[in-house]
């Protein structure tokens, strides 16, 4: 969202990370071609291996990255294997399978999807192709809920409070590893929480690559 106030650096945030070895971060690329610069940044502060990568993550990116960057993990967003043109129509089972099949191909830990596209039938595939299920952004309770039951890999929300009373109270009833990224305002982002174990930032190719929006 817009705000007055001054951008915090990525440099800041691996700052950060680099104190928490246990955590990840989530790179969400807004911007084509930023997948090296932020790598490079990472190996500066020593945190590239707690890197996983989404959003605009190129394919050809993908065809260098256990070669060249095989420390990051990535949640490859649908829109980097089916068009969103075609996302926005009634596009078959066996289209998504394919684009499944390329991300396995490509070595992606999970597909990252707008959460209504998770049917039962969708998350089934994916864990019979060895795919993780990433959705976003899911802030109803409902919602939250019912995607935690599924057993989701990963979630993005807005609404963390009631994730983490959701968490602590299924904790103890799934075996799925839940890794809920943390995307609320600039105070929370820096708070430390056992339930939480990847951080979420926003980059831009603005003036500089590694300024991180941290939405509100």
């Amino acid at each position: 969202d817009e705000s007055t106030e001054m951008a915090v650096k990525l440099s800041q945030v691996f700052e950060l990370l680099k104190e928490r070895p246990d955590k990840k971060i989530n790179c969400d690329l807004k911007s084509p071609g930023l997948e090296v610069p932020v790598y490079q940044l990472a190996r500066e502060y020593k945190v590239e291996n707690q890197l996983i990568y989404s959003g605009a993550v190129s394919v050809s990116f993908m065809e260098t990255r256990l070669e060249k960057h095989s420390e990051v993990q990535v949640y490859w967003n649908i829109e980097n294997l089916i068009p969103e043109t075609d996302l926005r129509r009634n596009i078959n089972m066996k289209q998504i399978e394919q684009a499944f099949h390329t991300a396995v191909n490509y070595s992606a830990q999970c597909i990252n999807m707008e959460y209504h596209m998770f049917t039962d039938k969708i998350i089934e595939l994916l864990k019979s192709i060895g795919l993780g299920s990433s959705a976003w952004t899911v802030n109803e309770p409902e919602d939250l809920q019912k995607l935690m039951k599924k057993g989701i890999t990963n979630i993005t929300t807005r609404n963390l409070k009631q994730r983490w009373q959701f968490g602590r109270r299924w904790k103890d009833e799934t075996d799925v590893s839940q890794s809920f990224l943390l995307y609320n305002r600039k105070e929370e982002f820096f708070s430390i929480y056992p339930v939480w174990n990847i951080y979420i930032v926003f980059l831009y190719a603005a003036d500089e690559f590694m300024h991180a929006g941290i939405c509100r």
